[in-house]
């Protein structure tokens, strides 16, 4: 208050006189040069262009799915070498975030390339629907026999999931099961048809097993920033300070 009380004094020495509109004009010139300066807001949107490290979701802990494909597997081993040991934390790039928003926005797929083996082996993944996911757990519980292990169930179950999630690789293109037809076993004049996208099986199935394993941990990687920016979405730009 003393600042604003030597300002009314000068004005009075200057002027000898003063109306309420100084005063106020006085009192306002102070609280402005007293009051700090806002922090500067970030545009809206400027994260897209950035990376940011988020909390990394378990795909096993949000999809049902995830969690039976993965039985008997060490996925916290898997989930940990992917996310920051010291954190469990996992960084989310530009092309990945822009992936997924374009996606949602778009009702598509989200697509993430992966190259393995120097760059000879090159492949991309994408999500999966619901449907997607109900009939690759259908088929695979049909191939089941009674008292199989389920270790053999999952083994079974990720290759189902291989051949909704791959849509290319090494060249060849593989179009969205549901443009195949039918997902699940239909009958046509009594005879049973298989849906089209089993064909894959015989594409997928015959990969060396340690290349199937190599290709199945990126679908893992995949799963794991695509179900991590489902669950931040809700956050500006899937970025949280701290």
């Amino acid at each position: 208050m003393s600042g604003i009380t030597d300002k009314v004094k000068q004005q009075l020495a200057a002027k000898h006189g003063i109306s309420s509109g100084d005063i106020a004009a006085i009192v306002a010139s102070h609280k402005a040069a007293e009051a700090p300066e806002e922090e500067e807001k970030r545009p809206v949107g400027e994260e897209m262009s950035e990376p940011s490290v988020v909390k990394a979701e378990k795909p096993e802990e949000l999809d049902p799915v995830d969690k039976t494909a993965e039985a008997e597997r060490l996925d916290d081993q898997f989930f940990y070498n992917l996310a920051r040991p010291e954190s469990g934390k996992v960084e989310l790039t530009p092309v990945e975030k822009a992936a997924f928003v374009d996606a949602v926005l778009s009702n598509g797929r989200m697509k993430l390339n992966f190259s393995l083996l120097g760059g000879r082996f090159n492949f991309t993944v994408k999500n999966r629907t619901y449907e997607e996911a109900r009939a690759a757990v259908a088929m695979a519980q049909k191939q089941s026999v009674l008292g199989e292990m389920r270790s053999l169930f999952s083994m079974r179950l990720r290759l189902m999931l291989m051949c909704f999630q791959i849509d290319e690789m090494n060249g060849v293109s593989y179009p969205d099961a549901d443009t195949l037809g039918p997902l699940l076993q239909t009958y046509v004049d009594n005879k049973l048809v298989q849906p089209k996208w089993l064909e894959r099986l015989d594409v997928f199935g015959k990969l060396p097993e340690a290349m199937f394993e190599a290709v199945w941990a990126c679908i893992r990687e995949f799963e794991l920033k695509y179900w991590t920016l489902v669950k931040h979405s809700r956050d500006q730009d899937f970025w949280l300070p701290g």
